[in-house]
């Protein structure tokens, strides 16, 4: 049995660049304390833990308004994932030290969202409902909404269809041409990012090279369930893991070539970690990583 990467995998340059900022803030003794996340900065509880433990940082996953209105002092982090404009102007209204990390491509996207509706378009979004991106575009405006294929959107004048960057790119462009039968007008902008294109298409390339795949990163992360879907897809068998020691509960035997690969947020660590341990024919799987493995970029 042999395990072996499928490249690119792992960190994204969106998810390098907002560990980055977290890391500079935190060992400022400038930035306005205390420092708490709004969401999780990127869907990985490993980078997430390393900074509340590490570093004091306080985490918020619910009732970001309300919360928002408490805090008085302090910074907020806003994710990569984005923020919707209402919850960033409590931020703002607050007077509170913002740290936005906000994805570019994510960005991108937020702004073409507003021009569109400057334009007096109806926005349609394809994603998963309650993934932080896709409500931070939501939250633009009353015209903007989650796209739903069970809908008859004809009554609808100018619509305009975008994306969640971390969806299954070929998945996207069923849904767009299934729109464009119904909806021969509408303007569809496809924005699936690079990354999860290039990790999307490198598996793909080796769906038949290997007997089984392991999809490494977080239960939260659409962009591992993206890939674990896609190898299933293909009538694969494939395991999601987040660390070598769930290995433990992975009957791998069977196997005599395994294929790793990982989402945009999985630190780099945990993939070597899981290959090296398969690849030395370990009865039991321990990791030996620490926090600062997680957010080493």
């Amino acid at each position: 049995m042999r395990a072996y990467e499928i490249k690119p995998n792992g960190f994204c340059n969106g998810v390098k660049r907002a560990i980055k900022m977290i890391k500079d803030i935190v060992i400022d003794s400038n930035t306005i304390r205390p420092i708490y996340m709004l969401g999780y900065l990127v869907h990985n509880k490993n980078i997430i833990n390393s900074f509340i433990e590490d570093y004091g940082i306080i985490l918020i996953t619910s009732d970001y308004e309300k919360h928002l209105k408490e805090i008085k002092k302090g910074t907020i982090i806003f994710t990569a994932h984005g923020i919707s404009p209402s919850i960033k102007q409590i931020a703002i209204d607050n007077n509170l030290n913002i740290v936005d990390t906000t994805c570019p491509n994510v960005l991108k996207i937020q702004k073409i969202i507003k021009d569109r509706i400057n334009e007096n378009y109806n926005v349609l979004v394809v994603g998963s409902e309650n993934h932080p991106e896709t409500k931070s575009y939501l939250g633009i405006s009353k015209n903007v909404q989650l796209y739903n294929d069970n809908k008859d959107y004809s009554n609808l004048s100018k619509i305009f269809v975008i994306n969640q960057t971390t969806l299954i790119y070929d998945d996207v462009l069923n849904i767009f041409e299934h729109i464009k039968k119904t909806n021969k007008d509408a303007e569809i902008a496809e924005e699936i990012c690079n990354a999860t294109k290039q990790r999307q298409k490198a598996l793909l390339k080796n769906i038949d090279k290997f007997d089984c795949y392991l999809i490494i990163g977080d239960r939260l992360s659409n962009n591992c369930d993206s890939l674990y879907r896609i190898a299933i897809n293909h009538h694969k068998d494939a395991f999601k893991i987040e660390s070598a020691e769930e290995l433990n509960y992975i009957d791998l035997s069977k196997y005599n070539t395994i294929g790793v690969t990982a989402g945009a947020s999985t630190p780099s660590a945990i993939v070597c970690e899981v290959i090296t341990q398969i690849n030395s024919n370990e009865n039991h799987f321990k990791t030996t990583l620490s926090n600062k493995d997680y957010i080493d970029i």
